[in-house]
């Protein structure tokens, strides 16, 4: 099952007008974590932050709205459930290898963690880049 979101996505709003609002793009959602089972928490977290009706293009709002087969609980993926998903890559299906994808574990207030799908290094990113989402769903 093919559940590679389309076009790209920032992980935070892309806001930079004044960095004590609300929607600056530089803010820790905190509480976010790494582990297995965690992602779907993650994602309510940040959409409790940076709420999908005001920035419905954010990893975590596309993710969430995301719909296939009858089933509508999607989230973004923890940093250990996109490891996961990159080691059984083959079995799931719909990777694009040379592609960054982000997961739902905040880094910073800078970062949050991405995976790339041709080697499995994790890294950390800028939350305003443009990189893919992968909706995931227990």
């Amino acid at each position: 099952m093919d559940n590679h979101i389309r076009g790209g996505y920032s992980w935070s709003t892309n806001q930079y007008k004044n960095e004590n609002e609300d929607d600056y793009a530089y803010q820790s959602v905190g509480g976010t974590a790494e582990g297995m089972n965690t992602g779907k928490q993650n994602t309510m977290r940040i959409l409790k932050k940076y709420p999908a009706e005001l920035y419905p293009n954010s990893a975590a709002a596309v993710a969430r709205a995301y719909q296939r087969d009858g089933y509508k609980d999607w989230f973004l993926p923890s940093k250990e459930e996109m490891m996961k998903l990159y080691r059984n890559k083959s079995a799931v299906g719909g990777f694009s290898d040379y592609v960054y994808y982000w997961s739902s574990t905040d880094f910073s207030a800078y970062n949050a963690w991405i995976q790339y799908f041709i080697n499995g290094i994790q890294y950390y990113f800028n939350k305003n880049y443009i990189l893919c989402v992968r909706a995931f769903i227990y």
